[in-house]
């Protein structure tokens, strides 16, 4: 027998008000591996494209229901990994503003305001709440040590015949 370790997305079912998953949870199979460090790289790059792509809070209603954290250690987290200034506002969807550093200024807000430190393009922001030049591996920390509950991807690891592999 070998170990293969299979990646696979979590499944998610949208209530008319957030994402959440089925109690029978499951997944779709991404790929296969028979190196757990390789497939755990494939979990992180996934889980950050999939942060990219979503806003966090469309998984829960309420901050605590998508991070372990206090609100105010999340925001330490995000910044320290963003290299930005976060305040949170239970107000706003989402509920974090995010300010550049260097300028003070606004990168994010729920009103989308730009920040003048960004280059110009028409393509500045992606998903909300995201500013445009976050990289993968900001996104994956963020994902693992802010956004630890939710799961956009996960290693099932199970065990294969090696006659099953040869041909």
């Amino acid at each position: 027998m070998k170990m293969g370790y299979v990646v696979l997305e979590a499944g998610y079912e949208y209530n008319d008000e957030i994402y959440y998953q089925p109690e029978g949870g499951g997944g779709n199979p991404k790929a296969i591996y028979f190196d757990k460090s390789e497939a755990i790289k494939e979990v992180t790059r996934l889980s950050a494209n999939a942060l990219r792509a979503r806003n966090p809070m469309d998984f829960g209603y309420e901050f605590a229901d998508v991070s372990s954290l206090p609100m105010l250690e999340a925001a330490t987290i995000m910044g320290n990994i963003l290299d930005a200034d976060i305040t949170f506002s239970e107000e706003h969807h989402p509920p974090w503003f995010i300010a550049c550093r260097r300028e003070k200024h606004r990168l994010y807000t729920a009103i989308g305001e730009d920040c003048p430190c960004q280059p110009e393009d028409e393509n500045r922001w992606g998903p909300p709440p995201w500013p445009r030049g976050v990289t993968d591996k900001q996104l994956a920390e963020i994902a693992s040590e802010v956004f630890d509950r939710i799961s956009f991807f996960y290693i099932n690891d199970v065990e294969i015949k090696e006659e099953s592999i040869a041909g």
